[in-house]
């Protein structure tokens, strides 16, 4: 039985990502997840990080993301 991930689920998060090291980093956890779909704006003052379909809820990506050392909460 597959799961289907809605593509309308979109999750928004304020974080400190800020260099292209962090970007690298964050992309191996998104990989590791199975998120393909996410983008980091570092322009905006919050740093916000935007992830389409995620295979996991927000409460575990927030956990992966701080547990990597990065500050993450969700945004409503």
């Amino acid at each position: 039985m597959s799961t289907h991930i809605p593509m309308d689920n979109i999750l928004i998060f304020k974080t400190n990502i800020q260099s292209d090291d962090d970007l690298l980093e964050i992309k191996n956890l998104m990989i590791g997840v199975g998120v393909a779909d996410w983008n980091v704006d570092r322009k905006d003052i919050d740093n916000v990080l935007r992830i389409v379909g995620a295979p996991i809820n927000e409460a575990q990506l927030i956990h992966l993301i701080t547990e990597a050392g990065f500050m993450c909460e969700e945004l409503e």
